[in-house]
C-alpha cells in the first residue's frame, strides 16, 4: 500500500519527524546529527487569524502566512498585530518563506515574487518559469527550495548596481561634473536542483537553517539531502510502520 508522507524537520534537534496517512500510525525514523533538546511548546494560544490559510511559516519572531485569498502577510509573533501585507498575486498564494533580502511568496501560477521588507511592501524581483503543480517553498541557507514533481528546484537571489537610466536629480545644476548614478537590482536565477529519485514524485518536504532538507516520496521513501555540503542525495531509507 502506498502511503503519503507529511514530513516535518524540527530544527532545535534534527530529528526527521513525520507523520503518515496510514491507519497504522506515524513512523519513527532514526534521529540525524543531534545538536539540542527538542523544543517544547506550551498550550495557551496565544493569538488566533480568520483567513483561509494555504500556508504558515515564522522567523525572527514574526509569522508568515499564504492565503487563499491571494495575499500573504507577516504578523508579529506574539500579539498578532499585521506588520506587512503582500497582495499582488494573480492566483491563491500557495506558499510564503522569507529570506535575508525579504520574503518571498509563491502563487499557483508558479510565480516567485520577492518583496521588500516593511510597511508598504512591493515586489522588487520574480521568476515565473516554474509549473503550476509546485508543492510549497522553503528556504535552507538562503537557498530557495521548491518541489515540483520529481525534484526539488533551487533558487539563489542576487543583488548587483546597475546604471540609473532614470535618476530623479534631474534639475540638478548641469555645470557640476556628471557622476553615473547607480540603483541597486535584485534578481531570482536558478541553480542545481538537488538530485532526484527517478519516477517518484516529492509528495511534501522540509528544511532547516543549516541546509538538511527532506522530502516524503510517493514510494513512502524519505529522502535526505546536507546542500550545504552537495545537492546529492545523502541519505535515503523506507520507514516501517
Amino acid at each position: 500500500m502506498r502511503v503519503g508522507l507529511v514530513v516535518t524537520l524540527m530544527a532545535a534537534d534534527d530529528r526527521i519527524n513525520f507523520a503518515s496517512n496510514s491507519k497504522r500510525g506515524p513512523f519513527h525514523p532514526p534521529k540525524i546529527d543531534s545538536i539540542g533538546e527538542p523544543l517544547e511548546l506550551g498550550s495557551g494560544c496565544l493569538w488566533r487569524s480568520q483567513t483561509s490559510l494555504s500556508g504558515v511559516t515564522s522567523r525572527d519572531n514574526r509569522i508568515f502566512s499564504s492565503s487563499l485569498d491571494r495575499t500573504a502577510k507577516s504578523f508579529e509573533a506574539t500579539g498578532g498585530h499585521v506588520l506587512s501585507a503582500y497582495a499582488d498575486h494573480e492566483r491563491a498564494v500557495g506558499g510564503v518563506a522569507n529570506t535575508q533580502y525579504g520574503p518571498i511568496t509563491l502563487d499557483e501560477t508558479g510565480t516567485l515574487k520577492l518583496w521588500s521588507d516593511g510597511e508598504e511592501a512591493r515586489s522588487i524581483a520574480k521568476f515565473e518559469v516554474l509549473s503550476q503543480r509546485v508543492q510549497g517553498i522553503r528556504v535552507a541557507n538562503e537557498a530557495i527550495l521548491v518541489g515540483d514533481g520529481e525534484r526539488i528546484r533551487r533558487l539563489a537571489i542576487f543583488q548587483d548596481e546597475v546604471d540609473d537610466d532614470n535618476p530623479k536629480d534631474l534639475d540638478k545644476d548641469k555645470s557640476e561634473p556628471e557622476k553615473p548614478k547607480k540603483k541597486k537590482r535584485t534578481r531570482i536565477k536558478e541553480m542545481e536542483s538537488l538530485e532526484s529519485i527517478p519516477i517518484q514524485s516529492v509528495q511534501s518536504f522540509t528544511a532547516n537553517a543549516r541546509g538538511i532538507v527532506a522530502a516524503g516520496l510517493s514510494n513512502s521513501q524519505v529522502v535526505v539531502w546536507r546542500t550545504e555540503v552537495s545537492p546529492k542525495v545523502w541519505r535515503t531509507w523506507q520507514p516501517r510502520p
